[in-house]
């Protein structure tokens, strides 16, 4: 771990279990957004002390220079997943169910590997995986948006079908919060999405320690109609490694299971935490 790198800022949500306590949940969003997409958080801390940490970069604190240097220093997976490790250790968590999407599943994959003894569960939605090649050149081209209606066109990658969302104006207003963020930090997010996301060392990374995880303890959720992380192709690379591992397919969601189906997505996570 690289410990004195590491700004103790923590910007993260904590929500107290809401009947008799069964464990602890810990959520790893996505690139370029933070936990408030994560819309399910309150049916999760039905029975879980649920925290959701904000990555470096991401969020109002622990913000990152738009110098090179700097995001060179935060911008890397070991550094991303080094945080969230010391997130945990400050927290004096223990026994975590922890939860990483897109981004997020891959840096909780390097958090899992590299302290098991804390990780009781690991649960993958939509993980930037290997497969992530196949899909590479839509991120490339279509993740970093100037305008809202290009924001929207981005979004019919992440939807099932997103025309069912543009007349909701609190989802409309956080992908507005969304491209601000983006468009305020856009060197930034250039930088960790094309340099570092995109690279074949990145991505090399991430599969040797998604190849190590533990198939009884982690369960691995993707819907059918990911436009960013290719369904079939990623099914299939955790299978070739993983042939015990249990997959939860979600047939009518696209990169946001949690959302789209989100009464089956809680089911299928309270299922899987109780075994």
């Amino acid at each position: 771990m690289q410990d004195k790198q590491i700004n103790l800022e923590f910007d993260y949500k904590f929500i107290p279990a809401k009947k008799e306590k069964k464990g602890t949940i810990l959520f790893i969003h996505g690139f370029c957004v933070d936990y408030k997409y994560f819309v399910c958080d309150q049916q999760v801390a039905e029975h879980y002390d649920f925290y959701a940490l904000n990555l470096p970069g991401h969020g109002q604190k622990n913000k990152v220079q738009p110098i090179k240097q700097a995001m060179k220093s935060s911008f890397n997976f070991d550094y991303m997943s080094d945080y969230v490790i010391k997130f945990i250790e400050e927290m004096k968590l223990n026994d975590i169910y922890l939860i990483g999407h897109s981004m997020g599943g891959a840096i909780v994959s390097l958090v899992a590997i590299k302290m098991p003894a804390k990780i009781k569960k690991l649960v993958l939605v939509s993980p930037m995986n290997f497969a992530s090649l196949y899909t590479g050149i839509i991120f490339l081209t279509k993740f970093f948006p100037k305008k809202m209606a290009a924001k929207l066109k981005l979004l019919k990658y992440l939807y099932k079908d997103v025309s069912l969302y543009i007349n909701n104006k609190e989802w409309m207003k956080m992908n507005e919060d969304q491209l601000k963020f983006q468009l305020d930090n856009y060197k930034q997010m250039k930088y960790l999405g094309k340099k570092v996301m995109s690279s074949l060392s990145t991505l090399s990374k991430v599969h040797k320690a998604q190849k190590q995880l533990k198939d009884e303890s982690t369960i691995l959720m993707l819907g059918v109609c990911d436009g960013i992380v290719p369904y079939k192709q990623t099914k299939r690379n955790f299978e070739k490694h993983h042939p015990n591992m249990k997959i939860v397919t979600f047939d009518n969601s696209g990169h946001l299971c949690f959302e789209e189906e989100t009464a089956k997505f809680v089911e299928e996570l309270y299922n899987f935490l109780a075994k």
